[in-house]
């Protein structure tokens, strides 16, 4: 049954996370679950995949680019035989496990044929807002801004300034931070220092640009030129939910960067929070460690 799957999915990430399993076993469940068809399990496999892509492969190294080759020839098949548009009378199950496929095959894998047809679908919903299967507006935004110019930049602030429904204004404003280019870099992170970007949403776009591989690091070296002017942007409330979002800086040299830059600008609401992402960090880099050679041996062993 479903609820078997994903307990099996989730019981041996579980066991790989504490070092009583190898990622190897992790990955056979993984691989076995290729025509999967249940939403859930999906959306369960997605975190550990997502974590293996953020934290355990090197940003563009060819085993980062094996294990993508490798959930998009297990995942992209499923999402072909949906297609991108519900067939008559779908059902909310078959609608949700789209969506759960695209953020495999593009937000997990970055598939090019996937995050091409994502463009194709953003160009035609901001011109009708109703062409797209609702299910899959969130990931179409943040998959077009990837791969988005100054020019698609433009069209999504336009949005944000006539959005229409609050989800629209906030869907559009968040995945400003998904965009890539050093232009649209520098643009968001002006805006987060105005009103442009509402006190109450600075620390998600944040949050965001630290998640956002090809640019954390220069939005990092951002936040601690402009702490000062942050900190009065930032609700008391979010500090601790901004120090939370540092881990996905991956790296042992920020790991340092964080603790001491938070040592000596210390922020009493987030003190826990920072002992907290420095854990974090030592746990994901151990898992790294531990990981990163049967990861390579497997994907080399399920190649194309």
């Amino acid at each position: 049954s479903p609820v078997e799957r994903m307990g099996l999915a989730d019981h041996q990430w579980a066991l790989v996370r504490a070092g009583r399993a190898t990622i190897e076993s992790f990955l056979d469940v993984a691989d076995a679950l290729g025509e999967e068809t249940d939403y859930d399990v999906l959306d369960g496999l997605a975190g550990p995949l997502g974590l293996i892509d953020d934290q355990i492969v090197v940003p563009g190294s060819p085993v980062q680019q094996l294990f993508r080759d490798w959930v998009v020839r297990r995942f992209e098949p499923g999402l072909e035989q949906l297609g991108w548009s519900p067939a008559p009378g779908e059902d909310d199950a078959v609608r949700l496990r789209r969506a759960s496929l695209v953020r495999l095959v593009g937000g997990i894998a970055e598939a090019p044929a996937v995050m091409a047809e994502a463009r194709r679908w953003l160009d035609r919903y901001l011109l009708d807002r109703a062409v797209l299967e609702p299910n899959l507006a969130d990931p179409v935004v943040g998959l077009a801004a990837r791969g988005g110019d100054d020019a698609l930049y433009d069209q999504y602030r336009e949005v944000v300034a006539a959005a229409r429904t609050p989800q629209e204004r906030r869907r559009f404003l968040l995945n400003l931070a998904s965009f890539r280019t050093p232009g649209t870099l520098r643009r968001t992170l002006a805006a987060v220092l105005t009103p442009e970007i509402p006190t109450q949403d600075v620390a998600f776009v944040l949050i965001r640009l630290l998640g956002n591989p090809p640019v954390a690091g220069q939005a990092w070296t951002f936040m601690t030129h402009k702490w000062t002017a942050l900190r009065r942007r930032v609700p008391p409330l979010m500090l601790s939910r901004l120090v939370d979002g540092t881990p996905a800086l991956r790296e042992p040299r920020y790991a340092r960067e964080v603790g001491t830059f938070f040592r000596a600008h210390p922020v009493p609401e987030a003190t826990r929070a920072l002992k907290q992402a420095l854990e974090v960090f030592r746990l994901n880099a151990e898992l790294r460690r531990r990981t990163a050679p049967g990861l390579a041996r497997w994907l080399a062993q399920h190649g194309a």
